[in-house]
C-alpha cells in the first residue's frame, strides 16, 4: 500500500475552533479537568475492551475457518543443510549396507534415501551438487503447479509451439508444425510422462525462464538446484543434489508448496512416467513407485516417492556419475542400491542411531 501524504493527514484533522462561543465554555466550570480525566478513562476501558473482544473473534474465525494456503518451506541459509533441519536419524546399517557398492571404477554414486515416518536416512554424496539431466524436471513441475495455485497460469491456457524453444532427445513436440498448441497441463504432463524436451521448454519460457525460476527454487530451500539451460542440455550444466531432491519431496510429503489437488496431480504424474527404469529394476512387485530420471551421457539418475507393500514409505534420489559416457554399468549399479535399500526397509528396522 502506498504511504499516505503527510500533508493529506494535516488537512483531515479537525481545526481548534477560536470563536468566541468556544471561548467562553472553555473558561467555565471549574470542574472541566476532572470531566475531561473521567471521559480519557472511561474511553481508554472502552479501548481495552474493544481491543480483546475484537481478538477474541478474530482467534475464532482463525479456527472455524483455518487459512487453507499451503505453506513454504522455510528456505536453507547459505551453508547449512536441510538434513540438519530435516533429518537426523543417520541409518549406520544401511550405510554399511550399500558401502560395498560405493567404490566401482568409473562410477561415482550419489544418494539420499529418507523414511517418511521418522527422520531417519542415509547419505552417500548426498550434498554434492551433481548434473541435475531431466530430473531438473521436477522442480519446474511443482513451480509450474505453484503458479497455477496462485491463480497466476491456469491449467488450460494455450502456449505456442516456438521455434526457438523445439529441440530433440525427448518428445513429441519436436514433431509438431511450427505454431502449433498445447495447453500448460498438456505441456506438463508430457515433461513428466516422456520428459518431453520441448514441453519443457515452452514451460520454462512461460515461468520466466531461469531468472523466473531459480528464485524460487531457493526460496524452498534448494542449495543446489540450478536451471542454466534450456532442455536437453547434454553438457550437464543444469544442477541438483540428492539433498536438494529429497528435501523437495519432503515439503511435497509434508503437505507444503502446492494445494492438496495439485500434490495428487503431480503424484499421478510421476506414477504415469514411461521413461526407461532405473530405480524400478530394484523394487518388489507389490511396490508402487511415483518418479523421474534423468540420463545424459555424463551422469543417469532416478528420484521418487516408494511404498511399500508393507505400508511404509521413503523417498531416495540417486546419481551415478560415470567416468565412460553412456557406461551401462551405472544403470546396474543404481539397480543394485535400489534393490539393497527396498529389501532394508522391509524387514522390521532397528532403532536408528541419534547424532550428538
Amino acid at each position: 500500500m502506498p504511504a499516505r501524504n503527510p500533508q493529506s493527514r494535516e488537512r483531515l484533522a479537525p481545526r481548534p475552533s477560536t470563536s468566541p462561543r468556544s471561548t467562553s465554555r472553555k473558561r467555565r466550570a471549574g470542574k472541566t479537568p476532572a470531566s475531561r480525566d473521567l471521559i480519557l478513562l472511561r474511553a481508554a476501558a472502552l479501548s481495552i475492551s474493544l481491543g480483546l473482544l475484537i481478538g477474541g473473534i478474530s482467534q475464532l474465525l482463525r479456527s472455524v475457518f483455518p487459512e487453507s494456503a499451503p505453506e513454504q518451506l522455510t528456505p536453507v541459509s547459505q551453508g547449512e543443510t536441510s538434513q540438519a533441519v530435516l533429518f537426523n536419524q543417520p541409518l549406520r546399517e544401511l550405510e554399511t549396507q550399500l558401502a560395498p557398492f560405493l567404490e566401482r571404477p568409473g562410477l561415482t554414486p550419489h544418494l539420499i534415501v529418507a523414511d517418511v515416518d521418522s527422520s531417519s536416512y542415509a547419505d552417500v554424496r548426498g550434498s554434492e551438487p551433481i548434473p541435475a539431466a531431466s530430473t531438473i524436471k521436477l522442480p519446474i513441475l511443482v513451480a509450474f503447479l505453484q503458479a497455477v495455485d496462485n491463480g497466476l497460469l491456469p491449467l488450460d491456457e494455450t502456449l505456442t509451439i516456438d521455434p526457438s524453444l523445439v529441440v530433440g532427445e525427448a518428445g513429441v513436440l519436436q514433431n509438431r508444425p511450427e505454431g502449433s498448441q498445447v495447453t500448460a497441463l498438456q505441456a506438463a504432463t508430457l515433461m513428466m510422462t516422456i520428459s518431453d524436451n520441448t514441453a519443457t521448454n515452452l514451460l520454462i519460457d512461460r515461468l520466466g525462464g531461469r531468472e523466473g525460476l531459480n528464485p524460487i527454487f531457493r526460496q524452498w530451500g534448494l542449495q543446489h538446484t540450478q536451471l542454466v539451460e534450456l532442455l536437453p542440455d547434454l553438457e550437464g550444466q543444469n544442477t541438483t543434489s540428492a539433498l536438494d531432491m529429497v528435501t523437495l519431496l519432503h515439503s511435497l510429503e509434508a503437505g507444503q508448496l502446492l494445494s492438496l489437488r495439485s500434490r495428487d496431480r503431480l503424484m499421478d504424474m510421476m506414477r504415469r512416467t514411461e521413461t526407461p527404469a532405473l530405480l524400478s529394476l530394484g523394487l518388489g512387485e507389490n511396490s508402487r513407485f511415483a518418479h523421474k530420471t534423468g540420463t545424459i551421457s555424463s551422469v543417469v539418475g532416478d528420484v521418487g516417492i516408494v511404498d511399500m507393500p508393507t505400508g511404509g514409505r521413503y523417498l531416495v534420489a540417486v546419481w551415478v556419475a560415470r567416468a565412460t559416457p553412456n557406461d551401462p554399468a551405472a544403470v546396474e549399479l543404481i539397480r543394485q542400491l535400489s534393490e539393497t535399500v527396498y529389501q532394508f526397509w522391509l524387514r522390521p528396522q532397528p532403532s536408528p542411531t541419534a547424532e550428538g
